[in-house]
């Protein structure tokens, strides 16, 4: 009896339509015997007489001679514009079909991406509400700081940026020397304590109510060559009204001018905004400053603090392009 896969290679060798010689020359090569290979050649017979039979029993049933058979038979009869015509409707019907689906899908993206902006909007509206909020509170904090400074933020917000840049301008040109404790100058007056924390000269912005030393004031916001001193004032128990008594030496002769700062600027509590000459009792003011206007090319200045305690102390220009303020000199 002929092996098994010998068996299953002559079936599918005759569905295929191998002719026996080449299934014999086939199965030479794999070393059969003679009685192997006569075998294999009853075997081949008897799987093609079935093929046969099976062949001529579909060709006799009414499947052979059905619709499908029938069109195909048919539309190999056409003329070749037939065929054409149909295949070019069946492509169309396919691409139509196509668009459809196609159609679909975009109308679904579409849904999809317009409840994704929907979102985005809600969640833009909220941030910007959140946003406005917080700068609002920024800004009346940033105009109260800017009030306290001198910069008017009232008007156009271009103007007020143009004078908070002048501002930074100005102080990179500034020569400043800071004063710690103990200070070299240091004084009492009307039961207050004055002690000397800083000083600078050069380009200073004017605020308000900075006397031009002729009756006037001048100009808010213009740059001016100053010698600012800065000042650290404790007041006592019983706070007096303070008054600005420093002066500047001129020449030997002893010709004093005035400083252009006439009077000290105190927060006043009962009036948000505005300033007074009186401190509160037992309050330190760590901001406070008079101002000198004076000439680009002056380098050195001898001061005295005025008042009861009569004061004198030098600021000068040293190597290095530094400010030096020397120890008090004796009450003349």
């Amino acid at each position: 009896m002929i092996r098994k896969e010998f068996a299953q290679y002559i079936t599918e060798a005759v569905g295929q339509g191998t002719s026996q010689e080449k299934v014999e020359e086939k199965l030479k090569s794999l070393g059969l015997s003679s009685a192997e290979l006569q075998e294999a050649r009853v075997f081949y017979k008897k799987v093609a007489d079935e093929g046969k039979k099976i062949d001529r029993a579909f060709n006799a049933s009414p499947l052979a001679k059905g619709p499908v058979m029938d069109f195909q038979a048919s539309f190999f009869r056409m003329r070749l514009v037939d065929r054409v015509l149909i295949y070019i409707s069946v492509f169309l019907f396919l691409l139509v079909i196509g668009t459809s689906f196609f159609g679909l899908f975009q109308y679904e993206e579409r849904v999809n991406l317009n409840r994704k902006l929907l979102a985005f909007e809600n969640e833009k509206a909220a941030l910007i509400k959140h946003a406005s909020s917080r700068f609002d509170s920024l800004s009346s904090k940033v105009k109260d700081y800017f009030s306290i400074s001198g910069v008017d933020c009232g008007k156009e917000v271009e103007l007020c940026l143009n004078d908070i840049l002048d501002r930074v301008k100005v102080e990179s040109s500034l020569i400043k020397a800071t004063l710690s404790s103990p200070y070299l100058v240091s004084w009492s007056e009307a039961g207050s304590t004055f002690s000397l924390s800083g000083v600078s000269l050069g380009p200073t912005v004017a605020g308000p109510d900075l006397s031009d030393g002729r009756g006037g004031l001048y100009r808010e916001g213009v740059t001016l060559n100053a010698l600012v001193l800065h000042l650290k004032i404790t007041s006592g128990k019983t706070a007096e009204c303070l008054s600005v008594d420093f002066r500047r030496v001129l020449d030997e002769e002893g010709n004093l001018a005035q400083p252009n700062t006439f009077r000290y600027k105190f927060v006043d509590p009962s009036i948000p905004g505005s300033f007074t000459g009186c401190p509160m009792s037992s309050t330190t003011y760590n901001d406070q400053s008079v101002i000198f206007v004076v000439g680009k090319d002056e380098k050195e200045f001898l001061l005295n603090t005025g008042g009861q305690s009569n004061l004198f102390f030098t600021v000068k220009v040293v190597e290095g392009n530094k400010l030096k303020v020397e120890k008090p000199i004796k009450k003349g």
